[in-house]
């Protein structure tokens, strides 16, 4: 019998494959959704829509979803959204379903929290500091340039810049902090849980660039024990702005960078009390080698990009591990590390610059090519895109399934 559940503020309504997992388990998805944001009613498994103001009036929206809950006949509540994380672990805390820790739901939304977390376990992090809002710009001691400035409460690599000197760095912080007023603002409160408070969301990290490739690690932890499922390679961004490209999995990671990997998310997971349920994790390799940690999300990544990767690239149903364990059924073995047998990848259409988009053209040549399995696009001609580091969200993704990772390159070289 499939399962009931609440699914939080989906951001992007053209992904499809949380819902296909639920429509192939039987499971029915109540669609929360905040005022004057959409919900992907059409996609398969959607069910009823409750809207709830759930970024800028968090306790009234819990009290409301409680009053709603014996209708509801919730079997569990989860999302795939950074910034609705908490509120969500409060639902959940609220309504008596599993759920991650509140508090830990906090510490996996504050980069700066995050890192001083990540170095107390002894875990390879960025060197760095914290501005709060009325903290004065200076180069910060101990750090050499080039630094990453970034939000504390950011997304999607919004209002991420690099700065190779001192001269720009007054700059970079004014900007992120207009990012943090204007864009940010409903997502950077400090909540509390459970008597915790956040350590101020609307701030800015300094923190020295750590030169070396990026990967992801999708993990999903069960009674504290972490199981990395899929580890992905995400291009060698440079700077000024940290555009997404590429995600292509598996990588040819030998394998005593693979254990150093898991090594460093299962202690980075358990440094943020994220005991149960899937972390979407990002590295880099300093020098091609040492994984350090720049964040955690408690949660699915890309709008449940990473379900089709996972799935795709190893045959596990990382959605269905969810909806199970937001309901508290019983998950199946999982392996310690990954074990892939395809390679699978997400090519995000870059925009390389700003304005008004006209159009997106090729896509009919790259529907024809064998390993496209989807062609998913999210800007409409005449959407205005603003220069980064303002996000304005991205042309759409292209994925596809190769046998291996050099047919993978090989495609994703094609489509650029």
């Amino acid at each position: 019998m499939g399962l009931r559940l609440a699914l939080v503020c989906q951001r992007n309504n053209n992904v499809p494959f949380l819902f296909e997992s639920a429509a192939a388990a039987g499971h029915e998805l109540v669609l929360i959704h905040a005022p004057g944001e959409s919900a992907p009613g059409h996609l398969p498994a959607a069910g009823p829509l409750l809207e709830l103001d759930v970024f800028d009036a968090p306790d009234a929206a819990l009290d409301e979803l409680e009053a709603a809950a014996s209708a509801l006949a919730l079997d569990g509540i989860l999302t795939c959204r950074e910034e609705a994380v908490p509120w969500t672990a409060l639902a959940a805390r609220r309504l008596g379903l599993p759920g991650i820790d509140p508090s830990a739901s906090l510490a996996a939304r504050d980069k700066a929290t995050m890192r001083a977390r990540f170095a107390a376990a002894g875990l390879n992090v960025p060197r760095h500091v914290r501005l709060g809002p009325e903290d004065a710009i200076a180069p910060p001691p101990g750090l050499t340039f080039p630094v990453v400035v970034k939000p504390t409460g950011g997304y999607s690599s919004q209002g991420v810049i690099r700065v190779d000197g001192p001269g720009g760095l007054a700059d970079a912080v004014e900007r992120v902090r207009a990012i943090n007023a204007d864009d940010l603002r409903a997502y950077t409160r400090d909540p509390v849980a459970d008597g915790v408070r956040g350590e101020g969301w609307g701030a800015v990290i300094v923190e020295e660039f750590i030169d070396g490739p990026e990967y992801v690690a999708e993990a999903f932890a069960v009674d504290g024990r972490v199981h990395v499922l899929s580890i992905g390679y995400k291009g060698d961004p440079k700077g000024p702005h940290f555009e997404e490209s590429v995600y292509l999995a598996p990588p040819p990671l030998p394998a005593e960078a693979v254990s150093a990997v898991v090594e460093q998310v299962a202690g980075g997971m358990a440094a943020l009390g994220l005991t149960e349920g899937p972390g979407h994790c990002e590295l880099r390799l300093r020098g091609g080698k040492t994984p350090v940690l720049l964040e955690i999300g408690a949660r699915i990544g890309g709008s449940g990009v990473s379900q089709f990767v996972v799935q795709e690239s190893t045959g596990i149903d990382y959605a269905g591990l969810q909806f199970r364990q937001a309901a508290g059924a019983p998950l199946p073995d999982l392996p310690p590390t990954p074990e892939p047998h395809a390679a699978a990848g997400n090519w995000i259409i870059p925009l390389g610059g700003h304005g008004r988009l006209v159009e997106i053209a090729g896509l009919s040549a790259v529907a024809a090519h064998p390993d496209t399995r989807r062609i998913l696009t999210f800007l409409d001609p005449g959407a205005v895109v603003r220069p980064y580091p303002a996000f304005t969200g991205y042309p759409g993704f292209i994925l596809s399934r190769h046998a291996d990772w050099r047919a993978g390159v090989d495609y994703h070289r094609w489509l650029a």
